[in-house]
């Protein structure tokens, strides 16, 4: 448990540090989260050979997080259709987005925008993806 309470801190940190430089540069950021059905999924093993060097990835519980720096919501739409792409064998996977500062301009509410967008989208089913709302 240690090590993935460590993790949420370090994804905490890395999520604040990358709001802060977006609103000091004004550039865009990106979260992306998925979730399937079942808890504990291996969605970061599906993730990892289709990231971009500078994204940052964390697996929760009953998620996983991809911070895409440089990223507004066309961007993050595209990668989504990527990660689609590449976890066809797992189509009960949905997806949320919520990019900086449109959805939130604190890390915390950047965070919250993106996980209501995965509960969201929890419920329209598999393969579903929410980037607004």
């Amino acid at each position: 448990m240690l090590g993935e309470e460590y993790a949420i801190l370090n994804f905490d940190r890395v999520l604040n540090y990358a709001v802060r430089v977006s609103d000091r540069y004004q550039r865009r950021l990106s979260l992306v989260m998925l979730g399937g059905d079942d808890q504990g999924s291996d969605l970061t093993y599906l993730l990892t050979p289709h990231l971009r060097r500078s994204d940052e990835l964390l697996e929760f519980r009953d998620c996983a997080a991809v911070l895409m720096s440089e990223t507004g919501g066309d961007g993050a739409m595209r990668a989504v259709q990527r990660f689609k792409a590449h976890c066809s064998d797992r189509p009960d996977v949905r997806y949320a987005i919520a990019t900086f500062p449109e959805d939130g301009e604190a890390a915390s509410k950047l965070f919250i925008s993106a996980r209501r967008r995965l509960d969201a989208a929890r419920d329209q089913g598999p393969g579903a993806v929410v980037a607004t709302g």
